[in-house]
């Protein structure tokens, strides 16, 4: 019976998902240019500069910044997954995941990993300065969202 309760929940879930294509409704525009093309664009933001003593470690920058504010344009339904795996496309970055294909977990970027720096130590995303209640897959874009991958050293709680 569990099992049923879960995933009657999980189709609802989705299916609300399905109707309103973004995380938050009241804040979904898209225009359209003369060509029919979408303009949606959203913010991109990569750092790990909770790292201590990063110069010790040639593959981080010294500033914590592995990608500065950068926009890219997205397409309606795009989730926040999809726009770091455009990034890392775009960018040339390397972008590690782990466990289901269709939730992925993201478990490095430019070769800095959950559990290199203790293990409280991982990778985090932020839309908007909120952390979001789902993961990265299962959150959708809307058009100027800010989303942030932010590495932590202690659970979040180094983050402000």
């Amino acid at each position: 019976m569990k099992k049923l309760t879960t995933l009657t929940l999980c189709f609802a879930v989705l299916t609300l998902m399905l109707f309103t294509g973004c995380q938050n409704p009241s804040e979904h525009t898209t225009t359209t240019t003369s060509t029919g093309e979408s303009s949606a664009t959203v913010t991109l933001t990569i750092r790990c500069d909770t790292i201590e003593n990063r110069e010790n470690y040639s593959h981080i920058p010294n500033d914590g910044v592995i990608l500065g504010a950068t926009e890219y344009a997205i397409e309606q339904g795009d989730s926040a997954y999809d726009l770091i795996c455009k990034a890392a496309e775009e960018e040339n970055l390397i972008v590690a995941t782990d466990g289901d294909p269709a939730s992925p977990y993201i478990t490095g970027i430019s070769n800095i990993f959950g559990g290199d720096f203790g293990e409280l130590s991982g990778w985090l995303f932020y839309v908007n300065g909120e952390s979001p209640s789902v993961g990265c897959a299962d959150y959708t874009l809307c058009d100027g969202d800010s989303v942030e991958w932010l590495y932590t050293c202690n659970m979040g709680e180094d983050l402000s």
